[in-house]
């Protein structure tokens, strides 16, 4: 039901957008509702055409393939990326890491949370230890403070990004594919578990920001009355919030 109330909207919206555009030029409604119509139809038709073909060949999205490759663990998703490279140039395959050419480490950090400083002393100890001073640094999330600590350990390390090694498994054939998904409905939040989101005291200051923000709209525009309604609802939810214990 959701997706066809989302269908129903987009479609809405695309008729008004044409209808008020097609007003400009014709300035006539029914030249302009009739245009409208005749172009949101064609749009939609357009859009269907194109999805069908794009589903046909559609891979997972890079969300859905860092979310396989965390879930298929260290050892699964190194076998994963030391199969896809030609056999005379990989060797010492240990999971999280092999060695490529050689002389070049490639370090799996493949996993749900992003990279931190452990993550990037566990490269450097492998590295040490085989007596390498490259590395390839294969994760989903990796900030330039970690990249900077490797550069301080004396590892000159590449960290593809989520581009590039989709691309590189698209490339290879080795895009994990996911398995059948179990149907499943979340349970609906109840009053008494959404209120300690919303009256979160954590969350005061940003009520405040905003709720003096349109005060001070208020001051400045005409629609005064519009901005005092909507600046009282952040205040109120910042005075509540300040009395209500967890």
């Amino acid at each position: 039901m959701k997706r066809i109330g989302d269908k129903v909207f987009i479609s809405v919206l695309i008729f008004l957008l044409l209808f008020f555009w097609s007003l400009y030029f014709t300035r006539s409604w029914w030249q302009s509702a009739i245009l409208a119509v005749a172009a949101s139809v064609l749009v939609i038709l357009i859009w269907l055409t194109v999805s069908v073909r794009v589903k046909k060949s559609r891979t997972p999205s890079r969300i859905e393939v860092f979310r396989l490759l965390a879930a298929m663990g260290y050892e699964e998703s190194t076998a994963l990326l030391y199969d896809t490279l030609p056999v005379h140039i990989r060797s010492d395959f240990a999971p999280p890491s092999f060695v490529l050419n050689g002389d070049t480490l490639v370090y799996n950090n493949l996993k749900f949370t992003p990279t931190i400083e452990e993550d990037i002393a566990k490269m450097y100890r492998l590295c040490k230890a085989k007596g390498l001073s490259k590395a390839i640094f294969v994760a989903a999330r990796t900030d330039r403070k970690m990249m900077s600590l490797a550069a301080y350990l004396g590892i000159s390390a590449y960290f593809p990004d989520r581009f590039t090694i989709k691309n590189y498994l698209v490339r290879h054939n080795a895009v994990p594919q996911p398995p059948e998904p179990v149907q499943f409905k979340l349970p609906k939040l109840k009053i008494k578990e959404l209120a300690p989101i919303v009256f979160d005291r954590r969350k005061v200051k940003y009520y405040l920001f905003s709720g003096i923000m349109l005060l001070l709209m208020s001051l400045i525009t005409p629609l005064r009355l519009y901005y005092l309604i909507f600046s009282s609802v952040p205040m109120v939810l910042a005075i509540i919030s300040l009395f209500i214990k967890e």
